[in-house]
């Protein structure tokens, strides 16, 4: 059995106009988001202002430096960012476990400008601003605060 050409040509163009129906189909349907044309309304929609956990590195001068994450759990920043948040949900005693551990590292591997004090802190971001002007939090709070061994001068008291 043959097609004759014009057959298809029927064929392909019905092929053709038919996956682009298929394609265009979500306009049409009024969903907000959809396989396999999507507004990706997660990005589209204002978020608020984030609240995020981390650790930080603090000298006796104020200054500060994030820990790096593989100093904190592993190399893998969003795991990091989930045993910082599970730690900060848990409470005191779970902060101060990875507080203490993290120091441990930190004095470990700092060299001559070792920080006095690591600090789980909570803080707050605007999106826009953190991409613009740059990362400073618009609030920021300690919640737990530990001494690096070996920097701390015993006789002093860290704030918690």
């Amino acid at each position: 059995m043959r097609c004759t050409e014009g057959a298809r040509r029927l064929l392909a163009y019905g092929i053709g106009l038919g996956a682009t129906a298929v394609v265009l189909s979500p306009l049409l349907s009024g969903a907000a988001d959809s396989f396999p044309l999507s507004t990706y309304p997660m990005f589209a929609r204002p978020r608020g202002q984030p609240i995020l956990y981390a650790l930080v590195a603090t000298a006796r001068d104020g200054s500060e430096r994030r820990v790096p994450a593989a100093l904190v759990a592993s190399g893998e920043v969003l795991q990091t960012k989930v045993l910082i948040q599970r730690s900060v949900e848990n409470g005191p005693l779970a902060m101060q476990a990875l507080c203490e551990a993290t120091a441990a590292k930190v004095a470990a591997m700092a060299g001559g400008d070792t920080p006095s004090f690591v600090d789980v802190v909570r803080r707050r971001y605007d999106p826009i601003g953190y991409f613009t002007t740059g990362p400073t939090p618009i609030e920021q709070e300690r919640l737990f605060r530990c001494p690096v061994p070996g920097v701390f001068t015993p006789g002093s008291k860290a704030p918690r």
